[in-house]
């Protein structure tokens, strides 16, 4: 949908698994596992529709700090100066 594209209330969250995946979500509850290179790619036709769209990251609580630095990565270099990290609560911080 080119409308969920521009819209700049709709994050586009990209997220990084333990296990080297990724994935993709651009609306809310279709979250799609797929190769980085193929999230790159969407990322820069988004950007070249709206450059200000959200872009969150969500690393997975086991996934690596690499993994979701190289997340962070593929949209900055889709063009999209502003990432930010989704924070997940610490369950057992005693």
């Amino acid at each position: 949908h080119a409308k969920s594209l521009r819209s700049p209330k709709q994050p586009i969250v990209v997220s990084a698994y333990a296990n080297g995946d990724y994935a993709l979500m651009l609306e809310k509850g279709d979250n799609r596992r797929m190769p980085a290179s193929e999230i790159s790619a969407r990322l820069r036709a988004i950007h070249d529709q709206n450059a200000d769209a959200t872009v969150l990251v969500n690393g997975d609580r086991d996934a690596s700090y690499q993994k979701v630095i190289t997340a962070i990565d593929l949209i900055k270099d889709a063009g999209f100066e502003r990432v930010s990290l989704i924070s997940h609560p610490q369950e057992d911080a005693r």
